[in-house]
Formats: C-alpha cells, sequence, structure tokens
C-alpha cells in the first residue's frame, strides 16, 4: 500500500513538472489570464468581434491595427478562439500566418458580470513549417566529412535559433491578442477600486464631522 501511495506520488510530481517546465515553455506561449468585466457574454462577445473590423468610428482602438494587424475570432461553446496576422512589408496582400492560437473561457458570475479566463499556445502548424529549414539544413550538414563535434554544434545553433525566434514571436502575439481584449472591452471594466487604508481627505463619519467639514467647504468657496 506505501509502495502504490509512493508511486502515484511520483507520477503526480512527475506530470506537474512536466506541466510546468516542458509545456509552459514549449507549448503555451503566455501564462493563463483572467479578466474580469460587467457585461454578459454575448455583449462581450459581440463588442470583440465589432471591434476586430478596423473602422473611422472606432478611432480610439487604431493602435489595435499598426503595421496591418488584423484579429480572427471565431465563436466556441462558452467561449471564443482567436488569431491574429499582419503585413508582410516586401509582399504585396500578403500576410504573416498565425502563430498563437487565443483561447477564452466564459464564466458567467450573476448580476451581469462575467469573468474570461484565457490561454495562449502555439499553432501545431506554425510550428511545424518552422522546423522544416533548420531540419533541411541540418540533413546537408550532417554528411559532411568533418568533425562531430563541429556538426552537432552547427546542429544544435540552427534549433536553437529557430526556437528563440520562434518563442519571441509567439509572445509578441499572444501579448497583442490579450492587448485587444483588454482594450476592445475597456467600457467594461470594473472602476479601479481605492487600495485598502489610503487615507481619504473628503470622507467623515458621523454628523459632527460633517457639519464642521460642510461649514469648512463652504468657506472656502466663498
Amino acid at each position: 500500500m506505501i509502495l502504490e501511495e509512493t508511486a502515484a506520488l511520483q507520477r503526480f510530481w512527475l506530470v506537474r513538472l512536466l506541466e510546468r517546465y516542458i509545456l509552459h515553455r514549449v507549448w503555451y506561449a503566455h501564462h493563463p489570464d483572467e479578466l474580469t468585466f460587467y457585461a454578459t457574454p454575448v455583449e462581450c462577445l459581440q463588442r470583440m468581434m465589432v471591434a476586430a473590423k478596423p473602422s473611422v468610428q472606432r478611432l480610439h482602438l487604431r493602435s489595435l491595427f499598426v503595421r496591418g494587424r488584423r484579429y480572427h475570432i471565431t465563436p466556441r461553446e462558452n467561449g471564443f478562439q482567436m488569431t491574429t496576422t499582419s503585413k508582410v512589408l516586401w509582399r504585396y496582400r500578403r500576410r504573416t500566418s498565425s502563430a498563437v492560437v487565443l483561447k477564452g473561457d466564459f464564466s458567467p458570475l450573476g448580476g451581469g458580470v462575467t469573468r474570461i479566463s484565457m490561454n495562449a499556445h502555439i499553432s501545431i502548424i506554425y510550428l511545424l513549417r518552422q522546423l522544416f529549414f533548420p531540419a533541411f539544413i541540418a540533413s546537408i550538414v550532417i554528411p559532411m566529412p568533418w568533425h562531430p563535434n563541429v556538426i552537432v554544434v552547427m546542429v544544435f545553433a540552427l534549433f536553437a535559433l529557430m526556437w528563440s525566434g520562434q518563442r519571441c514571436h509567439s509572445i509578441l502575439e499572444a501579448k497583442e491578442m490579450l492587448w485587444f481584449v483588454r482594450k476592445s472591452l475597456e467600457d467594461f471594466a470594473p472602476e479601479k477600486l481605492l487600495p485598502v487604508g489610503e487615507p481619504v481627505d473628503d470622507i467623515v463619519s458621523d454628523a459632527e464631522d460633517f457639519e464642521e467639514a460642510w461649514q469648512r467647504f463652504y468657506n472656502d468657496k466663498k
């Protein structure tokens, strides 16, 4: 019995280790995020889908579309899925491929309040495309009559450079989409509350203090 519990505990920690140190660094492009808005899930989705279309009537959102960036939103059960692309500067009418898929889940909290839980992971298609070029170069380098250490270093450098560039690009796309959600739903965002313990000068607690404060205010305005 003790051996079985020990084995189960080891498997649990192995899964946690795999999820924390591999999935979050290889598969996910951003840590899960949660936002709360004073709107229903339908209102949130409709507002985002409208905001995804550039318009002169929404110039306050123009910063979301710099460099020809566009957002593609697909409704899903109890949530949505989003990708983003931008213009290729050196190719007319050509757009970049989506590197990240953002998935959001709506959780109604009652009273017209909705929590959106979001996570962004790397697209499998994009990852395979990025692996093709270094794999092709590696297939040319490996048969070369060079020292094995040189070949290993070159192949490792190829994949390391590919991975670092792909990782930075994926993180950027994830942040762009998260910023789009925040910006498009900012009218539904809760107002910022004062921190607990912060002094407020114009709040009084009883009638006598109120009369004194009101008289002082009246005299100042005379």
